[in-house]
């Protein structure tokens, strides 16, 4: 009985010594999958690459600069009209329960202005 109980004991260490070995194994695995990233991003394998595959990587990465522009564009004019539209309501409280009759002149000033900014059509300009 002791026999047994000393052999599943053995098996047990013997187990978490493998696990902790796998797991070693998938940690080193993974910091070298993170190295060679590294490297990529930092464009250190570029030197082997000849002209043709150079002006193909730059076509590609010209378009995917494109559609991270469109994109940052969309969200900028996203925001923008969330704050003209916070502004606004912050503006109508306001010209509601005005406190002073500087307020009310600065904050009518400034809502006349977001009306007709708002109905025009504005664009960003992005350059690089």
């Amino acid at each position: 009985m002791k026999r047994a109980l000393d052999n599943n004991s053995k098996g047990q260490a013997k187990s978490r010594n493998e696990c902790d070995n796998e797991e070693g194994i998938n940690l080193h695995r993974e910091i070298e999958d993170l190295q060679r990233l590294i490297s990529r991003v930092k464009g250190d394998w570029l030197d082997g690459l000849g002209l043709k595959e150079l002006q193909q990587l730059e076509k590609k990465l010209e378009s995917g600069l494109t559609r991270v522009r469109s994109e940052k564009e969309i969200k900028l004019r996203e925001e923008n009209n969330n704050l003209r539209r916070q502004i606004k309501e912050l503006c109508s409280k306001a010209l509601q329960d005005p406190e002073s009759s500087e307020c009310i002149t600065n904050l009518e000033a400034l809502h006349a202005y977001l009306e007709e900014s708002s109905d025009s059509d504005t664009s960003l300009q992005l350059g690089l």
